[in-house]
């Protein structure tokens, strides 16, 4: 019962500010289409996801990492719209969502955008207008904390292209961190007090009973 309690205690403060590893499946895209992770769309293609073999690299730097990326845009003559998404569940606590952007080609038309959302709710955006056209991906993070409550969520990439020139929004590795709530200080003293009983319980010797003994003589 002792060493109960005690683990109570320990895994008390195992959880303090604990950051989790990456609550999303297949963050970099590597099981292909139709991925078991992704719910995939695109009007033209039928999904964003990309090898170079199947796509091409629109000028840029094809995956990020392995050998799989997604592709928004990418069309020049008619519109295009796309979408990746996945639901997950988030601990109560802190979250950010994190993803590597590359924009290889942009129209300037600021009618070309790309979204991150959280339930249908936008979370981050560029368009063809306010991003930074060339080489190179850089890191994204975003604060999704407000949607950390131990539910269900459904991250989700959109974008929408008019054909008035090409624009190339490139996606990888992408990933939700959470990390569990700080634990007030009454909780702390408590998980402390719990360990140091396990001490005390280890270090104490257990009496020997006198009646096996007699009884192994006969």
């Amino acid at each position: 019962m002792v060493r109960m309690i005690a683990a109570a205690g320990l895994s008390l403060l195992m959880g303090v500010g604990a950051v989790h590893a990456s609550v999303l499946s297949d963050g970099s895209f590597e099981a292909g289409t139709p991925n078991p992770s992704w719910t995939e769309f695109s009007a033209n293609f039928g999904t964003p996801l990309c090898t170079i073999a199947n796509c091409g690299t629109g000028n840029g730097s094809g995956p990020r990492t392995g050998d799989w990326w997604a592709w928004f845009g990418g069309v020049q003559s008619a519109p295009e719209a796309s979408s990746l998404s996945q639901t997950v569940v988030l601990p109560t606590g802190s979250a950010t969502l994190r993803f590597y952007f590359e924009t290889p080609a942009l129209s300037a038309n600021p009618s070309d955008f790309i979204e991150a959302r959280m339930n249908g709710t936008t979370v981050w955006s560029e368009t063809a207008a306010t991003a930074t056209s060339g080489l190179g991906y850089s890191l994204v993070s975003v604060d999704i904390s407000a949607y950390a409550d131990g539910g269900s969520h459904t991250l989700s990439f959109f974008a929408e292209t008019t054909g008035n020139g090409v624009s190339n929004f490139f996606i990888d590795d992408v990933s939700i961190e959470t990390a569990a709530v700080p634990l007030p200080p009454a909780a702390l003293l408590l998980g402390g007090a719990l360990l140091g009983g396990l001490g005390l319980a280890r270090r104490r010797p257990r009496p020997r009973s006198d009646h096996r003994a007699a009884e192994n003589r006969a």
